[in-house]
């Protein structure tokens, strides 16, 4: 071994070069996330099944059975089921403002379907789609075609070998090639060509002034140190398939965040339909029982009970028509969030949801939602 060579491998090693053929950290890195999980995990396994149930409220606990089937018949969230809505029409100057029925899954299909955000994120897949096949087709084979042509007249003096006197030298070189360049994913480089040329000279020194050749030619080009190896040459391929699949997940992400949201407005409508209804019940006793104070006066009723039972039906009223509005806002937030051509946020067509929420215990475990988690969590 030459001094030269010596101190070329002393220069690389201090330099730090890495050979292609190191194993990758990546097996490292997800040894130390296992080892990462099974400790979360292992803290939370002994944990219990964890329940969560609404407890009975004192009210409650003091009625009977038959008295409390009583109540819910009356007041119940079953009593509203058909009740029909009053949204007043001086709320936004319409006699007969039109609504729609609709059910949680149908508001979640049509927020996936029609939603700006959601689409703008399934736009992201199909870019990085190209983005990979952008970088595999750099090892794609290439048929190239090359044509030359040089033509030269040139001054020459005279010599006894052709002829005498001054003259000039014409000379024609024409040369074809058609062939197959492929770049390999080792770094180097195969190509496969065929050439067929034809020179002309005249005068010339031999019988004839015309030849042709043929000729295949296969080479192959191969570096030892830089672009070396397929690590190196296939790399800008894997990070653009790591970033198709970081863009997946965010489209994932994506999708849970519209639905969650989705789920929130649904149920603030729920909620919103229930407490107008409940107000709109209120107000109609409320009148209910001032009508019969106001027939107690040639009785009993007093004037300033007439005045505060009058004053108990406009606050009822107040509570109606806040309940209206919040109504509306949540029709109006359900909405913006479907972004449909047939329900304009602008629009005077309401939602209506048609799904009552389900009053059942919820059962979950520590353990298996961490290990839920740490499987599907998009961001992992």
């Amino acid at each position: 071994m030459t001094q030269a060579t010596v101190g070329v491998l002393i220069f690389l090693t201090l330099s730090g070069c890495s050979s292609p053929f190191l194993a990758s950290s990546e097996e490292e890195l997800e040894q130390s996330l296992l080892a990462s999980y099974k400790v979360h995990l292992s803290a939370v396994a002994a944990g219990p099944v964890i329940q969560l149930r609404r407890p009975p409220s004192e009210v409650e606990a003091k009625l009977t059975e038959p008295r409390r089937q009583q109540l819910d018949e009356m007041s119940g969230p079953s009593a509203y089921k058909d009740k029909p809505l009053n949204l007043d029409p001086y709320l936004r100057g319409l006699d007969n403002a039109s609504t729609v029925g609709m059910s949680l899954r149908r508001a979640i299909e049509r927020v996936v379907k029609n939603n700006l955000v959601v689409h703008a994120a399934q736009l992201q897949p199909s870019i990085t789609d190209t983005q990979v096949t952008q970088a595999e087709a750099v090892f794609d084979a290439v048929l190239f075609a090359e044509f030359n042509q040089e033509k030269l007249d040139t001054p020459r003096p005279p010599t006894g070998f052709v002829n005498s006197g001054f003259g000039t030298q014409q000379t024609s070189n024409t040369e074809l090639s058609t062939g197959v360049r492929k770049l390999l994913s080792i770094g180097g480089q195969m190509t496969a060509q065929t050439r067929l040329s034809r020179q002309y000279q005249d005068p010339t020194i031999f019988t004839v002034n015309e030849f042709y050749d043929a000729d295949i030619l296969l080479t192959l080009q191969q570096p030892l140190l830089r672009n070396f190896g397929s690590n190196v040459n296939r790399a800008q391929i894997e990070l653009a398939r790591n970033a198709r699949a970081e863009v997946v997940q965010d489209l994932r992400a994506t999708l849970i965040d519209a639905v969650f949201v989705t789920e929130q407005a649904y149920w603030n409508l729920v909620l919103a339909r229930h407490r107008l209804l409940v107000r709109q019940r209120l107000l109609e006793r409320t009148i209910k029982d001032r009508d019969q104070i106001e027939a107690r006066q040639v009785i009993d009723a007093t004037p300033a009970q007439l005045t505060e039972a009058n004053s108990f039906v406009g606050l009822r009223r107040v509570e109606l028509i806040r309940a209206a509005q919040d109504l509306l806002s949540a029709s109006d937030a359900l909405k913006r969030l479907i972004y449909a051509k047939d329900l304009p946020v602008a629009g005077d067509t309401q939602i209506l949801p048609v799904d009552d929420p389900v009053d059942l215990p919820i059962e979950y475990s520590m353990l298996d939602a961490i290990s839920t988690a740490l499987r599907h969590r998009p961001e992992l």
